[in-house]
């Protein structure tokens, strides 16, 4: 069943993330243009708000993804989660990351590409791909790998409360926040495991709630808990944030979804832009440029050239999600539905 909040919650996420990379500069001149309506300042600034260098679509994912990942173990097996997930994410992230590698003036060698391609560069210290927006991936790969095993130690298992799980993620939490850097560029190094993972569980401890597996003392200390350390992990690890509100904006936007889930309509439209997040996600930062830059588009004049530039941008994206995207999400489901069968029991018929 479609969780339908999601859906309007991965559109304001992906919005978010595009402006805030593509377009903040943009919104920074028009919001102090004192040759500007005030109104159209006004509008600026509240844009900047909620999409400042992308941060609070960032939080907005990982706490989408949190409960999403909860809700969908509830029903699966780790081993039909991990089928899953895989054919989710490669195919498209591989196909997005071999392009940009091919398209790219500087092209790596086997050694970097490799562990980019297998979203495991921290082992490797490579440095990130897509212009880094690999770093997310990074740390959803390492979420699913230890949502996957609290599954298999029963943590998970539905209509059970859930103290043991909620107890481990607050410790681990806190063991992210205290482990030391690691030498090399990569998600330890600069901090983003620490400061963005617990958004992962606390997405998880959100959904146990709603479900009446944890308490409302448990989410408040763990939400507690888990600015508490971006609040002073931020000091250590990016003090050039310290003057930004995106965690918290971020939080509030998902917290306003969630209280309003019953109350948001179904909608076609909503469901279709919902589902080119990924594909928006992974191709915006890097392919944007790369169109605007193509001989033909770099001629015209800069509104148009922003409009052209934007319908390729998400006829790409539209292309690739129903190419690539999809057709992943469906050969998992093909692994699946054959394990399931292969595992059933054979019975001879009678003689």
């Amino acid at each position: 069943m479609r969780i339908i909040f999601l859906d309007y919650l991965r559109i304001f996420a992906f919005m978010s993330v595009l402006i805030g990379h593509i377009y903040d500069d943009v919104l920074a001149r028009a919001a102090s243009d004192q040759g500007l309506h005030i109104t159209l300042r006004a509008l600026a600034e509240s844009l900047m708000f909620f999409s400042y260098g992308g941060g609070a679509g960032v939080v907005v994912f990982f706490l989408v993804s949190g409960y999403i990942i909860t809700h969908v173990l509830e029903k699966e097996s780790p081993r039909e989660f991990a089928i899953k997930r895989v054919f989710r994410i490669y195919p498209l992230y591989m196909t997005a990351t071999l392009l940009w590698i091919a398209i790219d003036r500087e092209t790596p060698t086997w050694s970097t590409i490799i562990p980019q391609l297998l979203l495991l560069g921290d082992l490797f210290k490579t440095p990130y791909a897509l212009n880094e927006v690999e770093w997310t991936l990074r740390i959803e790969v390492i979420f699913y790998l230890f949502m996957g095993l609290t599954k298999l130690f029963g943590l998970l298992d539905s209509g059970r409360r859930s103290w043991a799980f909620s107890l481990l993620i607050a410790l681990t939490s806190f063991l992210l926040f205290i482990l030391p850097p690691l030498p090399g560029p990569g998600i330890v190094k600069q901090g983003y495991i620490t400061l963005y993972a617990p958004f992962l569980f606390l997405g998880s401890l959100i959904y146990l709630r709603e479900k009446g597996r944890v308490g409302a003392l448990s989410l408040t200390a763990m939400t507690t808990q888990v600015f508490l350390q971006y609040f002073e992990g931020i000091r250590n690890f990016q003090p050039n944030w310290l003057d930004t509100h995106f965690a918290f904006v971020g939080f509030l936007v998902f917290v306003a979804g969630w209280c309003l889930r019953d109350r948001l309509c179904p909608s076609p439209f909503v469901r279709w832009l919902s589902d080119l997040t990924f594909s928006v996600y992974l191709f915006h930062f890097w392919l944007i440029q790369w169109i605007r830059e193509a001989p033909g588009i770099q001629s015209l004049s800069p509104s148009i050239r922003e409009g052209v530039t934007l319908i390729i941008f998400f006829g790409c994206c539209i292309f690739f999600h129903q190419t690539i995207e999809r057709k992943g999400i469906r050969i998992g489901q093909w692994f699946n539905a054959r394990w399931r069968v292969d595992a059933l029991p054979q019975h001879k018929s009678p003689a």
